[in-house]
């Protein structure tokens, strides 16, 4: 309907018989909030899951699947960035709106992953996720994420992450 629209309000090809202010008439009456407000807001929940190993991302992905989140999975760091720069590509979802993030990965790591996703898509929240006792994190590494949590995350402590980033109701 919205494509169908704009053909018909189209101007014709040739501008040098409609004036300027005819021309900002057009584009006020087809665009009335400029021409990104045909863009939908996206309201869904998509989170990334970044783990090295396999049965940590099937539990998270299944824990997730249980409160009706969705849920994309990255294997490392490198994956993790390219799926953000793809995501920031789409037109709904530009942006995961959570982003669980492993530490320890081969080839990038966690911290380093989150540093170059914060560059791509500023707007995603991203929660450190380690085996390492989470009080043993360096500050600085500690302050690139949201907050940094320990191994294993059980599914009461994923709904109190999702609850603080207002991703989950109550």
């Amino acid at each position: 309907f919205f494509f169908f629209f704009l053909m018909i309000r189209r101007p014709p090809r040739s501008t040098h018989c409609i004036s300027s202010a005819a021309s900002d008439v057009y584009k006020r009456q087809a665009f009335p909030l400029g021409p990104d407000s045909a863009k939908p807001k996206c309201k869904c929940n998509h989170i990334l899951a970044v783990d090295d190993t396999e049965a940590n991302l099937v539990v998270i992905k299944g824990m997730l699947r249980l409160i009706g989140m969705e849920c994309d999975m990255a294997r490392n760091g490198l994956e993790a960035v390219e799926m953000a720069r793809k995501k920031k590509k789409q037109r709904c979802c530009s942006a995961y709106r959570l982003i669980l993030m492993d530490f320890h990965m081969p080839g990038m790591n966690g911290p380093e992953a989150t540093e170059k996703i914060r560059k791509i898509a500023g707007e995603s929240r991203v929660v450190g996720v380690t085996g390492d006792n989470a009080e043993d994190i360096p500050e600085e590494t500690r302050n690139l994420f949201e907050t940094v949590v320990s191994k294993p995350l059980a599914l009461d402590k994923l709904k109190e992450i999702l609850r603080s980033h207002n991703l989950l109701p109550g």
